[in-house]
């Protein structure tokens, strides 16, 4: 059956191809198309064609990426070079951090301009509350995500994940917040309310519903996420607060930057550890203290406004 599914995609997809050249020529010059941007980059081959055809035209393409700057520390990632380090698109590429632009300099193909993540414009809050107060963000079930076995966190790993963090809510006295992913999200809304069902004591575990997760992320102190290459995780760094992650498999993240990560984000890959190292949280009053080296080679030091503005002078400049 796999086998089958895979023959008619690439047999629709060389129709498509094989008719897609002259018809998007005419668009473009037709249209008067005077750019192109593509928000995850060339991610399949209706985009790959775009761009050739923009290129042949001398149309400028400008790419952005999806995920934020989360996706620097992953191990060996596979789809990367057919991505934002694509070498056979001519593009200008927006990137995260001038640590990234290390590993792309060398590519004959892309113009590199560094600016930030736009995913979060964050705004610094204070939780007054005497209660500390945690917001969960549980990803999407593991079947979408299953290209990179190595980064996933299975759902039964997820599950005793959250029991564990909902019995150190109730034991602390903390409130706690927990948001599903929008993928998935009707089966993880019932899983969650089954689950609240069974528990003793409820009234400070909160299930939410908001549709944009940052949003919240200014009432809370600390911000858990069970999946470590996440956009909620990507636009967790750019706030003044504390990280929790539960990544069971530490060998998904680049070795060469394990420590670096390590300045913003707090991992957890032992459940056991879980308490402990809350605790040490604790002991600092759930105060997130700013790396420089970090803001320096991951964050950089542009606002979200100064951002835009770089992207927009860019793009009118071209």
């Amino acid at each position: 059956l796999l086998t089958n599914l895979v023959d008619e995609y690439v047999l629709a997809s060389v129709n498509v191809i094989n008719n897609f050249t002259k018809k998007e020529l005419s668009f473009f010059k037709n249209k008067k198309v005077n750019g192109i941007i593509l928000p995850m980059c060339a991610q399949d081959l209706i985009d790959f064609n775009v761009v050739r055809t923009a290129n042949k035209l001398n149309i400028p393409v400008y790419f952005f990426k999806h995920n934020g700057p989360i996706e620097i520390f992953r191990y060996n990632d596979p789809f990367v070079l057919f991505l934002e380090q694509n070498k056979f698109l001519n593009r200008l590429q927006f990137i995260h951090s001038d640590f990234e632009k290390q590993s792309m300099e060398n590519i004959s193909t892309l113009n590199l301009e560094v600016v930030r993540h736009l995913g979060i414009n964050y705004k610094d809050e204070t939780n007054k509350q005497k209660n500390k107060k945690i917001l969960y963000a549980v990803g999407s079930p593991s079947r979408y995500t299953l290209k990179d076995l190595r980064g996933i966190t299975f759902d039964n790993e997820k599950l005793t994940f959250l029991n564990a963090l909902i019995d150190y809510s109730i034991e602390t006295d903390s409130i706690m917040s927990i948001k599903a992913h929008p993928r998935g999200y009707e089966e993880l809304s019932n899983m969650l309310i089954e689950m609240k069902r069974g528990i003793k004591d409820p009234s400070k575990i909160t299930l939410i519903h908001h549709k944009k997760i940052e949003e919240l992320f200014n009432r809370y102190d600390l911000i858990v996420s069970d999946t470590l290459f996440s956009s909620v995780v990507s636009n967790a760094l750019y706030t003044n607060k504390n990280i929790l992650v539960f990544c069971p498999r530490k060998e998904c993240i680049a070795h060469k930057n394990y420590d670096l990560l390590c300045k913003r984000v707090t991992l957890v890959h032992d459940l056991s550890e879980l308490k402990r190292i809350i605790n040490n949280l604790e002991v600092k009053g759930l105060r997130h203290e700013n790396d420089p080296e970090f803001i320096d080679s991951i964050l950089g030091t542009l606002t979200y406004s100064e951002a835009i503005d770089k992207i927009l002078k860019t793009m009118i400049s071209k």
